[in-house]
C-alpha cells in the first residue's frame, strides 16, 4: 500500500500497536522507552522526570508524566488519558523517581496489570523504578513488535524527518561559508550549529563529526582547534534531531581548490551513492545495496579503504533498521526511512564521505532535497538549502 494512504498519526500508531499486543497475546502494556511514548502517544517527553503509558486492548490508554509536562501531553494526547504526578514544588523536596513509582503503582492497580494475561514491556528499555512493578507478571517483550512498527514511517513521520533535513542543508551551507584557510574546525562547528538551531527555530540536540585535513583519515570526531589549511578536505556529518525525529547527511569540502587525487576520490565516492541510490527499492535487500556500493569503490582500486556501514534507517533514533551492512538482510519496503553514507580514507589525500536520506517509494529511493553535491567553492546561489537543477541527480 502507498504509505500515504496509511491513517496517519499516533492515534492510528496506538491501534496498531493494540493489534500487536493481541498477536502476541497480551491485553496490556506498560511503555516506559520515551521515544515510544513519543510514537504512541505523540506527547515529546522532556526528559527530567520518568514518564509511562498503560495501554489495554479496548480501554482508552494512560500517560502518566510529571505535572511540569501535563498542560503540553494534553495538547498532544486528546485520545489518551493524562495522568500528572507532582515532580516539582518550593514546599518539599520533591525526589522523583519516588514520586514516578508511586504513580505507577496506582495505575498498575487501577489497570489490574497482568490479571487477565501476559503484560508486554520493553524488555531492553524497562527503568529500575518499574521492574518491581512487573515482577513476578507473565510478561512478553514486546520491543521487537515496536521497532517493526516504527520501521516504515506514516506520513506526518515522514514530515519531521524532512524538517530535519532541512536544518542540516542550514548547517552544510554555514560549514562550506565557514570553512576557510585559517578557520579553526571548533569555529566551522560553531557556525554549523548556529543555522541549524536558527533554522529549526528552536533548541535542539544536535551532533556530528566535523575533521579537516588529515584527520579526515579518521572517519569520525568531534571537532578541535586544529587550524584549517588550502588544500585541506572537510568532512562535515550532520544529525540533528527535530521534533525527536533525526536526520542524519554528510559532505566534504575542498577548503581552496581541490587536487587531481581529492576529485578523483570524490567522484568514486559520489558514484557509489549513485549506485546505492539505484540499487534501492522494495524487496531489495540492505545487504545488496550495502554490495553495490562496496563494488563501485572496490572498482576504483579502493576496497579496503570503505570500512564502515553504507547507510541505516533513520526516524526516532539516529540509527535504526534497516542497517545498510553485509549482515542485514532486511527486506526494504516502502515508508522506510533511510540514509546512504559511502566514504573512502586515504593517507596522503584525505577521507571523502557523502550521505542522503531517503524515503523508500513503491518506485524506489526518493531523495529528500539534500545540500547540493560539489567539492569546490561556493556551490550555486550559496546558503541555498536546496539543490539547483545542475546538480541534483
Amino acid at each position: 500500500m502507498d504509505r500515504t494512504q496509511v491513517p496517519s498519526g499516533p492515534t492510528s500508531r496506538m491501534a496498531r500497536f493494540q493489534a500487536a499486543l493481541q498477536e502476541r497475546g497480551a491485553r496490556a502494556a506498560l511503555i516506559c522507552a520515551p521515544r515510544h511514548i513519543h510514537y504512541l502517544t505523540g506527547h515529546v517527553p522532556a526528559g527530567r522526570s520518568p514518564a509511562f503509558v498503560l495501554a489495554r486492548i479496548g480501554e482508552q490508554p494512560l500517560l502518566v508524566l510529571g505535572d511540569s509536562e501535563a498542560e503540553a501531553a494534553r495538547a498532544a494526547t486528546a485520545d489518551i488519558a493524562v495522568a500528572p504526578y507532582e515532580d516539582y514544588s518550593i514546599h518539599r523536596v520533591v525526589l522523583r523517581r519516588r514520586e514516578a513509582a508511586q504513580a505507577l503503582a496506582q495505575a498498575v492497580a487501577r489497570y489490574h496489570l497482568g490479571k487477565d494475561g501476559p503484560v508486554a514491556i520493553e524488555a531492553e528499555d524497562l527503568p529500575a523504578f518499574a521492574a518491581p512493578h512487573v515482577a513476578g507478571l507473565d510478561v512478553v517483550d514486546i520491543a521487537p513488535a515496536l521497532r517493526a512498527l516504527r520501521a516504515c514511517k506514516d506520513p506526518d513521520e515522514q514530515d519531521k524527518i524532512r524538517r530535519a533535513v532541512a536544518v542540516t542543508n542550514a548547517g552544510h551551507a554555514a560549514a562550506r561559508e565557514a570553512a576557510a584557510p585559517g578557520a579553526a574546525e571548533m569555529q566551522v562547528y560553531a557556525a554549523i550549529q548556529r543555522a541549524c538551531v536558527l533554522e529549526a527555530g528552536e533548541p535542539i540536540a544536535f551532533d556530528g563529526d566535523f575533521l579537516s585535513g588529515e584527520r579526515t583519515v579518521l572517519m569520525g570526531g568531534a571537532p578541535t582547534d586544529r587550524v584549517l589549511r588550502e588544500g585541506d578536505l572537510f568532512i562535515c556529518d550532520l544529525f540533528p534531531t527535530v521534533a525527536d525525529y533525526w536526520a542524519d547527511t554528510t559532505r566534504t569540502f575542498a577548503v581552496g581548490a581541490a587536487s587531481a587525487a581529492q576529485r578523483e576520490l570524490y567522484e568514486v565516492v559520489r558514484g557509489a551513492l549513485e549506485r546505492g541510490r539505484r540499487a534501492v527499492r522494495p524487496g531489495a535487500l540492505a545487504s545488496e545495496v550495502y554490495h553495490e556500493m562496496r563494488a563501485a569503490i572496490a572498482e576504483a582500486g579502493h576496497a579496503d579503504r570503505f570500512p564502515h556501514h553504507g547507510g541505516h534507517g533513520i526516524g526516532l533514533e539516529p540509527h535504526e533498521s534497516p542497517w545498510i551492512i553485509p549482515g542485514d538482510d532486511t527486506a526494504l519496503r516502502p515508508g522506510m526511512t533511510m540514509t546512504l553514507e559511502p566514504g573512502v580514507y586515504l593517507e596522503g589525500v584525505g577521507g571523502v564521505r557523502l550521505e542522503d536520506n531517503y524515503i523508500i517509494t513503491r518506485d524506489g529511493a526518493d531523495v529528500i532535497p539534500p545540500y547540493p553535491l560539489g567539492l569546490d567553492g561556493q556551490p550555486p546561489g550559496a546558503g541555498a538549502t536546496s539543490p539547483s537543477e545542475a546538480d541534483k541527480w
